[in-house]
């Protein structure tokens, strides 16, 4: 959702779509990202509760070596910075109308997604919670990889039905 978004945002200041993106559809797109986010705490805080109240040592060992010492320092990161930043990143874009708070929060999410990732799949070999070299680098080669096969991607089909004789009625300006 928040590639969509930085994708949709750098689409809409060139033609054909600067005329059919609207500030109303990145808004749409901020709020919808801003309610999965909210969907991701809950089903993230769900889970970590139903783990913790069953209190059964082969399931509750991951939290328990997660929330505390460096481990922790990470998770109140992707807690404070992944949901609060979101909801503070969503009420900023709907008081300024304009597109870049919507991509600067896009941006903000995907990369402490990164962080949680970092935090749910890292072996947890000491206390330390200190990324390596290659916890940096081979997320930034992958998604490197990924983002230039999709930008030539991009380039092959039209995103719009040109020809379509409905194109008209479906990127007619309703506010709903």
């Amino acid at each position: 959702m928040s590639f969509m978004i930085i994708v949709v945002a750098a689409l809409s200041n060139y033609e054909p779509y600067a005329g059919i993106i609207q500030e109303r559809h990145l808004h749409d797109l901020g709020k919808l990202l801003f309610a999965f986010n909210m969907l991701w705490a809950y089903f993230d805080f769900s889970q970590l509760l139903i783990i913790w109240s069953g209190n059964q040592p082969e399931e509750i060992s991951f939290y328990r070596t997660r929330l505390y010492g460096g481990w922790g320092v990470v998770a109140v990161i992707v807690f404070d910075f992944q949901l609060c930043a979101a909801v503070l990143g969503a009420v900023v874009a709907r008081h300024q109308a304009q597109r870049q708070p919507d991509s600067k929060v896009a941006i903000w999410m995907i990369l402490m997604r990164l962080v949680d990732l970092f935090w749910m799949t890292r072996p947890e070999f000491s206390s330390s919670a200190l990324p390596t070299w290659l916890d940096i680098v081979v997320p930034i080669a992958l998604i490197g990889l990924w983002v230039g096969f999709f930008a030539l991607n991009l380039k092959q089909p039209p995103l719009l039905p040109l020809g379509d004789p409905k194109l008209a009625e479906a990127i007619a300006h309703h506010e709903h």
